[in-house]
C-alpha cells in the first residue's frame, strides 16, 4: 500500500480511512522504552540498587556508539559499534551475550523498543524489527533521510510501532506500523524532531517551534503549542497533568489536556530530557548560556517550576538526561562520570569515574546498567574498583624481567641546547602605524618567544586571536615541525598556566586585543622544561596573513610570522629508577582482524622523569585497514589496579606541558597530570584509522591518576580499548606492571 494514501495536513486530522489507526497506542503492556515508559517519565519505581554502588560486576566486549540500554525480562538490549551499528542482547545477571546483529548503517537513534516477540530500532533507513530470541532482522519499513537536528526513535506497544521518518529530504512523516509484518498502517505529514511519547490515549511530539498533542484514536491534533524558540530534539516527558519540554532558552511546562503554558524556567537544558517521579521534575543543565545556574542538575516542583535543589559536580561539567528510581537520581556527566544523587536533597551518594563517554543509564533489579564508550557496564556491589575486564587478561600474571628499547629519555628541555629566532613582517609596502616584533628570551634553559604589538602613532590597533592548536592570544599554542624527521614540538602561551587550568574544557580567554596610542601588548610562548616529546633537530613554522585592524576606517594590515628553533642534543639525564615497567600480559587480536597491535616499555619511572611506553597499530593487507575507538592510540589510556588506584598513559606530545609534573622530588618519583581528559582535542570524538600496511606509533608518559591520593602502587594495571576493521570488533588490552627498581 502506498504510504501517501493516508497523508493529512500537518495540523489537521488524518485523511479518510485512517480513523482509529492510532487507537492502537492505548496499551502499555510489555513495553520497555527510553527512561522505562512510553511517557518518558524517567521514573523506575521497581529499581532498588544499593546506595553505595561502585563496583563493576561485568562489562561487555563492545565499543563505539553510546546509547541508553533497554531492559526487559532480565535481558538488556544495547546499540553499539565502531565501524557498524550492532544491536546486542545481554543477560542482566551474568553479562553473557545472547546475540549480536550487525546493522547496515552506523547510526541508530534512541529510544529502542521491546515487545514480547520483537526488538525495534530506527535510523535513516527506517524502522527495523528483530526477533527477540535470535536477533534476526524480520523487516525494515520506511525512512531514507534524516533531518539534521532530528531524532527518529520509536514508541512501541504490543499492537503498533510508532516512529517519525523522512521518506524524502522534505517529506517528514509520522508512521504507524504493524509490529508483526512491518506493514504501514497509516501516516501523517509532520516535521517531528523528537521521538514520540504516548500516554492516556494521546501522542506527544516536538516539531520545530511547536509541541503537539494528537488523539491516538483519530489522529487529530488536540492542541499545538507554539514556542518562542526552537524546541529541542530531546524527548519531552509526560506526567498525569503536564507535558515538560526543552527549548533553546529553557524548560516549559504545559497542561496536558489544554496545551496551555503553565510555567517556564530559563537555562541551558538542551542536552537533557526531563525525568519525573511522584514529587519532582529533574533536568540536566549543560555548559552553555545557563543564566544564573551553573552546569549540573536541577530538581523542580512539578506544579510550579520552583527549583528545590541544584547539584554541581566538582569538575563543573554539564549533566545529561537523568533517570530516577525510588529515592535516587542517576545522571551521566560530560566529565566521563556517572553520578547517583539523593532525589530529595540533591546530595551525592556516589560518583563513578570512567574513561569514556557515559550514556543515560537504566536501572533493573538492583543493578545500574550504562553504556560507557559503547561498553555495557553493570554496577551493583559495594567495594573498591573491580578488575572486571577482558577474560583473556590476567592481572595476577608474574611480570618478566624489565627490558627497555632504549635508555635515552629526554624530559622537556633538560639535556638540550636550544637556539631560537622569530620574525614578523607586514605584507603591505606602506608603513604601518604599529610595530610587531619578536624577542627570544633564554633564561636558565627556559626558552621563550615574546610577541609584542605596539602602536607608533595616534591610531588604535586591534588583533583577533588566530587560535592555532589552542585559544590563547594571539596564536594559541604554536606548533613547529622538523620536516626531515616529522618531529613536532609546541610553544605554549603564558595563558596556559601551571596548576589547575583545565584548558581542554575551558580554554583560556581569547578576546580581541586592542592597543591604544602610545601603548603595547605582549604575549610569551615558552618551550618549558616540562615540554614532552622533544627530539633534536631544526624546527620551523610560518603563519601567513594574520589580520591587524587599525583606525576608525578598519583598515586591515596582514602580518606574516616565521619561527625557527635549533635544538641540539647533549648527554641525557635519565635519573635514578623508581619503578621498572613491564608488560605482564597482552591480549591477542582475533585472527581475522586486519591489523597488528603491540605495546613496548621504553623507559622506567625515575626521580627525574615519568616512565615512557610506546603503542603501535599497524594496518593489515586488506583494503580498509584498521580503526581504534575514538582517538586511541591517539588519546589517553587509564589503567585500573586491584587496589582501586589508577595509572594514566598520557600522550607525550599533545597536552599543555605544565600539567604533567613531579608531585614530590627525589626517590618517590611521583608524576601525575594536573588535569585529565580522555580525548585528543585535535581529532575530536570520532575514531581514527590506519590504512593497509600503515604503521603508527605513539609514545605515552606513565603517570599517576590525578585523583589518586598518593603515588602509584607497585603492582599491575589493566588497560583496554576497542579496535575494529570493517568486519571485526574486539577489545585489545594489556597488563602493565610497576616493579620497584
Amino acid at each position: 500500500m502506498d504510504r501517501r494514501t493516508f497523508l493529512g495536513a500537518a495540523t489537521g486530522s488524518f485523511a479518510v480511512g485512517t480513523a482509529g489507526c492510532f487507537g492502537l497506542f492505548s496499551s502499555h503492556d510489555g513495553v520497555a522504552l527510553l527512561d522505562t515508559d512510553l511517557a518518558n517519565s524517567g521514573w523506575q519505581p521497581s529499581a532498588s540498587p544499593p546506595d553505595d554502588v561502585t563496583v563493576v560486576d561485568w562489562l561487555s566486549n563492545t565499543w563505539g556508539q553510546v546509547t541508553q540500554p533497554v531492559v526487559n525480562d532480565g535481558i538488556a538490549y544495547l546499540v553499539s559499534g565502531l565501524r557498524k551499528s550492532q544491536l546486542h542482547a545481554f543477560d542482566v545477571e551474568t553479562g553473557d551475550r545472547r546475540w549480536t546483529t550487525e546493522l547496515d548503517s552506523y547510526s541508530i537513534e534512541g529510544p529502542i523498543g521491546v515487545t514480547g516477540e520483537h526488538v525495534f530500532a530506527a535510523n535513516e533507513r527506517g524502522v527495523h524489527a528483530f526477533d527477540r530470541e535470535t536477533g534476526e532482522e524480520m523487516w525494515v519499513q520506511g525512512g531514507g533521510y534524516v533531518q539534521g537536528d532530528s531524532q527518529t526513535g520509536v514508541a512501541v506497544t504490543g499492537d503498533v510501532v510508532y516512529a517519525v521518518l523522512s521518506p524524502g529530504p522534505e517529506d517528514p512523516h509520522l508512521f504507524a506500523i504493524d509490529p508483526d509484518t512491518g506493514e504501514e498502517r497509516c501516516a501523517r505529514e509532520i516535521d517531528g524532531r523528537s521521538p514520540p511519547i504516548v500516554r492516556d490515549g494521546r501522542l506527544y511530539l516536538a516539531s520545530r517551534e511547536t509541541l503537539y498533542a494528537l488523539d491516538t484514536e483519530t489522529g487529530e491534533t488536540i492542541w499545538a503549542l507554539d514556542s518562542d524558540s526552537d524546541i529541542e530534539a530531546v524527548t519531552p516527558a509526560v506526567g498525569p497533568k503536564r507535558v515538560y519540554a526543552v527549548h533553546e532558552e529553557g524548560l516549559i511546562a504545559v497542561d496536558a489536556t489544554t496545551g496551555e503554558r503553565e510555567w517556564e524556567q530559563s537555562g541551558a537544558y538542551q542536552s537533557s530530557s526531563p525525568a519525573l517521579d511522584g514529587d519532582r521534575l529533574y533536568v540536566g543543565v549543560g555548559e552553555g548560556d545557563t543564566g544564573d545556574r551553573s552546569p549540573g542538575l536541577v530538581a523542580l516542583d512539578r506544579s510550579s517550576g520552583t527549583i528545590e535543589w541544584q547539584f554541581a559536580s566538582d569538575t563543573g561539567a554539564g549533566l545529561l538526561t537523568p533517570v530516577v528510581d525510588d529515592g535516587t537520581v542517576y545522571v551521566a556527566g560530560t566529565d566521563f562520570r556517572l553520578y547517583a544523587l539523593d532525589s530529595t536533597t540533591g546530595d551525592r551518594r556516589w560518583v563513578r569515574p570512567t574513561q569514556w563517554t557515559v550514556g543515560t543509564p537504566a536501572i533493573a533489579d538492583g543493578t545500574v546498567l550504562a553504556s560507557v564508550g559503547g561498553r555495557l557496564l553493570s554496577f551493583s556491589e559495594d567495594g573498591p574498583d573491580a578488575l572486571a575486564g577482558h577474560p583473556e587478561l590476567d592481572p595476577d600474571a608474574d611480570p618478566p624481567a624489565p627490558e627497555y628499547m632504549n635508555h635515552e629519555f629526554y624530559f622537556g628541555t633538560e639535556g638540550y641546547e636550544v637556539a631560537a629566532t622569530a620574525t614578523a613582517e607586514v605584507v603591505q609596502d606602506e608603513e604601518p602605524p604599529f610595530d610587531a616584533t619578536f624577542d627570544v628570551v633564554d633564561e636558565e634553559g627556559q626558552v621563550a618567544i615574546e610577541f609584542t604589538l605596539a602602536t607608533t602613532g595616534e591610531t588604535t590597533v586591534s588583533l583577533t586571536p588566530t587560535g592555532f592548536r589552542g585559544f590563547a592570544w594571539p596564536f594559541g599554542a604554536i606548533e613547529v615541525q622538523d620536516e626531515s624527521t616529522d618531529s613536532t614540538i609546541r610553544l605554549w602561551s603564558d595563558a596556559y598556566e601551571s596548576g589547575d587550568n583545565r584548558w581542554d574544557m575551558e580554554p583560556p580567554e581569547r578576546p580581541e586585543v586592542t592597543v591604544e596610542p602610545g601603548e603595547s601588548a605582549t604575549g610569551a610562548y615558552r618551550l618549558t622544561p616540562a615540554s614532552h616529546g622533544i627530539q633534536p633537530g631544526r624546527y620551523a613554522r610560518e603563519l601567513e596573513s594574520i589580520p591587524i585592524n587599525t583606525g576608525a576606517d578598519s583598515h586591515r594590515w596582514l602580518l606574516n610570522v616565521d619561527f625557527e628553533l635549533d635544538i641540539e642534543q647533549v648527554a641525557p639525564d635519565t635519573g635514578s629508577p623508581v619503578f621498572d615497567l613491564v608488560v605482564a600480559d597482552e591480549t591477542d587480536a582475533p585472527a581475522e582482524f586486519d591489523g597488528y597491535l603491540s605495546v613496548e616499555p621504553l623507559e622506567p619511572i625515575t626521580d627525574s622523569h615519568p616512565g615512557l611506553v610506546e603503542v603501535t597499530l599497524t594496518g593489515g593487507p586488506e583494503e580498509y585497514g584498521a580503526a581504534a575507538h575514538r582517538s586511541v592510540p591517539w588519546g589517553a589510556y587509564v589503567g585500573r589496579g586491584s587496589d582501586g588506584s589508577r595509572l594514566v598513559l598520557f600522550p607525550a606530545d599533545i597536552y599543555a606541558p605544565a600539567h604533567v609534573h613531579a608531585e614530590t622530588e627525589g626517590e618517590d618519583g611521583w608524576w601525575r597530570p594536573g588535569f585529565l581528559t580522555y580525548m585528543d582535542k585535535r581529532y575530536g570524538p570520532g575514531g581514527r584509522s590506519v590504512d593497509p600496511a600503515e604503521r603508527f606509533s605513539r609514545r605515552y608518559v606513565v603517570v599517576s591518576h590525578p585523583e589518586n591520593d598518593g603515588p602509584p602502587s607497585p603492582g599491575s594495571y589493566v588497560f583496554e580499548c576497542g579496535y575494529a576493521d570493517l568486519d571485526t570488533e574486539f577489545t585489545w588490552g594489556f597488563v602493565l606492571s610497576l616493579v620497584e627498581a
